[in-house]
C-alpha cells in the first residue's frame, strides 16, 4: 500500500492550455494554419475577452478587422481547435494519486485565461473535473495573467498560503508573477518532469512509471 504524503505544500494551482490541454497541430481551418491563430489568441483584443470585457461576437468582429479576417472563419478556427484539444491523461492520474495520498492535505486550483464563453464550453470535455477545487478563469476574475489582480482573486478566494502553494504554467511570465507573491513557480516543461518534481516537493521522491 502506498504511504500517505505529508505535504510541505498544500495547494497546486496548474494552467490548463498547454498544460493539461494540447492544441493538435495540425489543426487549420480553409488554409488558415494554426500560427494565425495562436496570433489572434495573444492579441490585446483577445486578451480583453479574456478578462470579460468584450462579448465573443465584438472579439471576432475586432480581431478579423485587425487580422484582416472573416470572423466566420477565425470562429470555426478556434471551434476546430477547441474539438481537437488533447487532454493530458497521465497529468490528470498523476495529479489524482497525490491527493489521494495526501488524504485531503492537499488542494489543486486550476486557474487559466480563459474567456467566460470558452469555459462554458471547454468543461464539457470528458475530464476528471473533480481532481479540481475549483477552475479559476479570467473572465470570471476580470483579471488575466500575468497581472497580479488574477493572482491575488485567488488567494483571496482560496485563503491559501501561496508559500505552500505550487504554481505551474508554460509561460515564463505567469511563473513570475507568481514568484514574485511567494508562490514555488515551476516552469512547465513535461509530465515526466513535472510528476517527478511534484513528488519530491510534496515529500515523495520516487517516480512511478507514468
Amino acid at each position: 500500500m502506498s504511504s500517505p504524503l505529508l505535504p510541505r505544500y498544500s495547494a497546486i494551482i496548474l494552467d490548463l492550455g498547454d498544460v493539461l490541454f494540447k492544441w493538435s497541430p495540425q489543426t487549420t481551418i480553409n488554409n488558415l494554419p494554426l500560427g494565425a491563430l495562436r496570433a489572434v489568441h495573444a492579441s490585446e483584443i483577445w486578451s480583453e475577452y479574456e478578462r470579460g470585457r468584450l462579448t465573443e461576437d465584438e472579439c471576432y468582429t475586432q480581431v478579423g478587422a485587425e487580422f484582416h479576417l472573416e470572423p466566420g472563419i477565425i470562429r470555426e478556427g478556434f471551434s476546430q481547435v477547441r474539438n481537437s484539444l488533447l487532454i493530458d491523461e497521465k497529468l490528470v492520474s498523476s495529479l489524482r494519486d497525490l491527493k489521494a495520498r495526501s488524504h485531503g492535505q492537499l488542494r489543486v486550483f486550476a486557474m487559466s485565461n480563459m474567456a467566460l464563453d470558452e469555459w462554458d464550453r471547454i468543461r464539457t470535455k470528458p475530464v476528471d473535473w473533480s481532481i479540481f477545487d475549483h477552475v479559476f478563469t479570467s473572465g470570471a476574475a476580470g483579471e488575466r495573467k500575468p497581472c497580479l489582480g488574477f493572482y491575488q482573486h485567488v488567494l483571496k478566494e482560496t485563503n491559501i498560503d501561496p508559500s505552500r502553494t505550487i504554481f505551474v504554467d508554460d509561460k515564463l511570465e505567469n511563473v513570475v508573477s507568481a514568484r514574485s507573491l511567494g508562490f514555488h513557480g515551476i516552469i512547465f516543461e513535461n509530465i515526466e518532469m513535472l510528476d517527478s518534481t511534484l513528488r519530491t516537493l510534496l515529500g515523495d521522491p520516487s517516480c512511478p512509471d507514468l
